[in-house]
């Protein structure tokens, strides 16, 4: 048993690393100075889960290759990371260490749950004081949590997530709409719409706790009746790659909003390109190859902003961004033009037609996240400002249309 594990390792003043493997090939190891334990690596999502540091704290790293992306997860890499930042003083040490107790947390509850259905593999490797805090990029120790109190914490989490009856959901797990019918009869209609933006498929029950600013545990509670009636199920999703890590921590931090940003371009590598920046910084996208497709789908999707090729076959971007601004539902929404020539005549043709603004082609990931606040901030701070009480609604039980 994990619980046992560990207070045997504590009470005999162990200093090295306890190495965990599930059934599942699964991973953890827990790292030990004289019965403490520091720091935790591996799980089920330890790159998502990094990625939310990342975000969470606005953590951008300097030296990402050298600490992350050139070495195993298993290898105190982050931790390697953290310490850099703290010697920098780009973070604190109280940031730090709440942290790595986020960390070791995440870590024991996994493998309280994961032991339950399956028998986990124990092995502990003994090493000096020295050699275990150089595994973390440590010459002194920094950290040394009471062990006993980690474990109190962690099994008090296991017993009340039971007790709600999720012994076999896990926080890793990602609720998406299964049945938007269903839903739409059970909950008001702007519920409905906090729903469609935070419920994709692509964030666990863990992120959109820490997105929303609330428990886990009540997060999952609030959801339970909608799974069990079928209008949403939750799903497997695999971890984030190294690579992806690497670019998002490139990119930025990750909008909380979800706006709708389309892209009418001929080139699909171009949209392509496109939904991939818009999509990280947490926007809805829609691509649109065709112009002549354009009007109808834009008019069902109505974005909040368009960005909108100049050279394209058959009609122009000068041409169809005219006929956009006749649309009555579309008269007010910013487009931006996408083009490689920005003279003077061009800027004038484009004030002409009706758009906002030019973008230079090839296109630039910072570019487009400054178009986007400049011609939709508002919108995205009034979606920040409501995220709390979006989340407050998304806690509630049955609501009546």
């Amino acid at each position: 048993m994990l619980i046992e594990r560990v207070t045997a390792l504590e009470e005999n003043g162990f200093t090295g690393r306890l190495e965990i493997k599930s059934i599942a090939g699964v991973q953890c190891r827990f790292y030990f100075l004289f019965g403490r334990i520091f720091w935790a690596e591996g799980g089920e999502q330890s790159n998502r889960f990094w990625r939310l540091h990342l975000s969470r704290y606005n953590l951008k790293p300097n030296q990402y290759d050298r600490f992350f992306l050139s070495k195993t997860k298993l290898d105190c890499s982050n931790h390697h990371y953290l310490t850099e930042l703290l010697e920098e003083k780009k973070i604190t040490l109280d940031r730090l260490i709440t942290i790595v107790r986020e960390q070791i947390q995440r870590i024991l509850f996994e493998f309280l749950q994961l032991e339950k259905n399956q028998t986990l593999k124990y092995d502990t490797v003994s090493k000096s004081g020295d050699s275990i805090l150089g595994c973390c990029g440590l010459k002194i120790s920094l950290i040394r949590l009471n062990t006993k109190q980690e474990l109190a914490i962690a099994k008090e989490r296991w017993q009340n997530w039971c007790d709600r009856g999720f012994e076999e959901i896990s926080p890793n797990f990602a609720p998406i709409i299964k049945d938007r019918k269903i839903l739409k009869g059970q909950v008001s209609p702007q519920v409905y719409q906090n729903f469609v933006r935070l419920l994709d498929g692509n964030r666990t029950l863990q992120e959109l706790a820490i997105q929303l600013q609330r428990d886990v545990l009540e997060l999952t509670t609030s959801l339970k009746q909608y799974i069990e009636e079928g209008s949403i199920e939750l799903i497997k999703i695999a971890d984030l790659s190294e690579s992806e890590i690497k670019y998002e921590s490139e990119m930025g931090t990750i909008a909380p909003s979800k706006l709708l940003i389309a892209c009418i371009d001929d080139s699909p590598a171009t949209i392509q390109i496109t939904e991939k920046i818009v999509r990280h910084y947490g926007y809805d996208f829609i691509g649109i190859k065709e112009p002549l497709q354009a009007i109808p789908r834009l008019i069902v999707s109505q974005p909040d902003l368009i960005l909108l090729d100049v050279a394209m076959p058959i009609v122009n971007g000068y041409e169809l961004c005219s006929q956009l601004k006749r649309v009555k539902k579309l008269e007010n929404t910013p487009i931006i033009m996408l083009t490689g020539q920005t003279g003077i005549t061009d800027r004038v043709r484009a004030k002409i037609c009706g758009a906002a603004a030019f973008l230079s082609k090839p296109i630039e990931l910072l570019e487009i996240r400054k178009a986007i606040e400049k011609f939709v901030g508002d919108k995205i701070t009034a979606n920040c400002n409501s995220i709390k009480v979006n989340s407050s609604q998304l806690m509630t039980s049955k609501t009546a249309c």
